[in-house]
């Protein structure tokens, strides 16, 4: 009976460690993708590929103002 406790203790902790971990990656993820967007951001404005448009900014297709 003593063994089944420590074994369900021991899968509870690995299973909250697992948790954990996915939880790190996820936030990983996200800084990734919004570092990409960041240099794709600045890479459109390099390009002049943006057209402001009061508030907002809108993508073009090469059309010069």
């Amino acid at each position: 009976m003593d063994n089944v406790i420590k074994q369900r203790l021991k899968l509870q902790q690995q299973k909250a460690k697992m948790i954990t971990e996915e939880a790190k990656l996820k936030i990983i993820e996200r800084q990734v993708c919004t570092r990409r967007l960041i240099e794709l951001g600045g890479l459109i404005a390099k390009a002049k590929l943006v057209v402001p448009y009061g508030k907002f900014t809108t993508l073009c297709n090469n059309v010069k103002y």
